[in-house]
């Protein structure tokens, strides 16, 4: 009969403890090498954030310096002008004269002629009809006595009209130049040298003067 063979304990080994062993040996060796990879990545990116941080520090602070300061002013030295000289006039010419404006002399306003003398007039003579009127040729004024020109009976009447019919005003005289104070009564009865008859407004005045006007 052949011996029988007994195994020993401490030296029995299968092919599964060996499997076993190399599966948590790579289990290990992957979770270090993960470990490792996210450490190494976390610092690259800290490593980055500071560098840019740097960056960013550095061109802001550039900036600041760049616009606090002056550049000087660069004077630049004046340059040696060279002197003119006026070209000499050639003989027998003359230089041009230059002419003088004379200032416009102001005219000084004549003074207003002056202002003739006004004449008062004489008391009315009583009303009678008696006297005989020449008319006029304009055919609205007349005159009598050879004192006064059918042109002052004229300006009498304008006067008369234009100072809404005033009992008393100042007529010129175009003959004497003179003003002549008149006073008028209405409603008088003309006579007149071709035979006819006239209710007209009577006015007296300056040197006897005496007209009629309607």
């Amino acid at each position: 009969m052949p011996p029988l063979t007994v195994a020993t304990p401490g030296l029995a080994w299968s092919d599964e403890d060996s499997n076993a062993e190399g599966d948590y040996t790579w289990g290990r060796t992957a979770e270090k090498a993960s470990i490792i990879l996210i450490t190494a990545a976390a610092v690259a990116i800290v490593l980055g954030l500071l560098m840019w941080l740097g960056f960013y520090l550095y061109d802001q602070s550039r900036a600041k310096v760049a616009a606090g300061t002056t550049h000087p002013a660069t004077v630049e030295p004046a340059g040696v002008h060279p002197r003119t000289t006026a070209a000499p006039v050639p003989a027998g010419e003359q230089p041009p004269s230059i002419a003088t404006a004379m200032p416009t002399p102001t005219p000084v306003p004549a003074a207003p002629p002056p202002v003739p003398p006004v004449i008062p007039a004489p008391a009315l003579p009583p009303r009678g009809g008696a006297d005989v009127f020449t008319i006029c040729p304009d055919g609205h004024e007349g005159v009598v006595g050879g004192h006064t020109s059918c042109e002052f009976a004229a300006n009498v009447r304008q006067v008369f009209y234009a100072s809404g019919m005033a009992n008393t005003f100042v007529a010129y005289s175009p003959v004497t130049g003179n003003g002549y104070q008149i006073t008028c009564v209405g409603r008088y009865p003309a006579y007149f040298t071709d035979g006819s008859t006239k209710i007209s407004t009577r006015c007296y005045g300056g040197d006897n003067a005496e007209v009629v006007i309607w």
